[in-house]
Parts: structure tokens; sequence; C-alpha cells
């Protein structure tokens, strides 16, 4: 258990380093979805409209040929509130993330399951809709950390 905690913790905070300043960032096709991604704005459920999310903490994405992670955490205190990651697929626009560890239990619900996506990269944003496995819509704008 000890081990596990461990390797949860550093996985966290890499990713958090990762998109701090002075984090070096290698070169990346402008048009990728590889990379680091700050959440701008979102649509949750039923929402009409498009909501800055700034006031709950930056919302970091990251992305590798295989693997995503994402982190809410604190700006003042840097703590970890949400967190989730795993492995996708992506074919043409259709990206699946399936879950393999989240933050926190309440989360628990994900787990395993896969959360089916479209992407676009239009210069330096992201843009992601879809369901999760429990029905909730969800759009999200990803603005390319650089």
């Amino acid at each position: 258990m000890k081990k596990t905690l461990l390797t949860f913790g550093t996985i966290m905070t890499l990713a958090v380093a990762a998109a701090l300043p002075g984090a070096e960032k290698p070169q990346k096709d402008a048009s990728s979805h590889l990379g680091t991604w700050r959440l701008i704005s979102a649509k949750y459920g039923d929402s009409k409209d498009f909501s800055d999310v700034s006031n709950q903490g930056p919302h970091i994405k990251m992305l590798t040929a295989d693997r995503f992670i994402w982190v809410t955490y604190d700006a003042k205190t840097n703590l970890i509130s949400r967190s989730m990651g795993g492995s996708y697929r992506l074919q043409g626009a259709s990206y699946t993330e399936t879950v393999e560890f989240f933050l926190p239990a309440g989360m628990k619900v994900y787990l395993g399951k896969e959360q089916v996506f479209t992407i676009r990269v239009e210069g330096d944003k992201l843009f992601q809709s879809g369901k999760l496995s429990d029905g909730m819509k969800i759009e999200e704008i990803w603005q390319r950390v650089k």
C-alpha cells in the first residue's frame, strides 16, 4: 500500500512540476494533441454556456503518446484536489480514455471504464467533448501551456 501511495504521489508531483513555469518543454507539431494543457472554460451537464473555471484552481492535462493525466490543484497551497489518469486511444477525432487512477474517492465510478470523446486541436487550443461513462455531458476548451 505504501509503495502504491508513493508511486501515485510521484506521478502527481511530476504532472504538476511539468506544468510549472520554467519546466523544459520539447518542441511539438502545433497541430498535435500531445503536450501540456490548461483548462480555460467548460460546460458540464445541461449547461448552455461555457463557464470560466479559473476560480476552481488550475486544471492541467498532460497527454503523451498513449497516456493521460489531469490534475486540479490549489494555486496557493499546491495541494491536489482532483485528478484522473490512465491510458487512451485516438482514432481520427475519436478519443477514448480508460481510467486507471483517480482522486478523490467519489470518482471511483469511472475506474476501469471508457470515457468517450471527440477532440480537435485548433492553433493552441484543444476542444474536447463527449459523455462520461455515467452519462454526464462535457465540453472543455484547453489552452496549450507554452
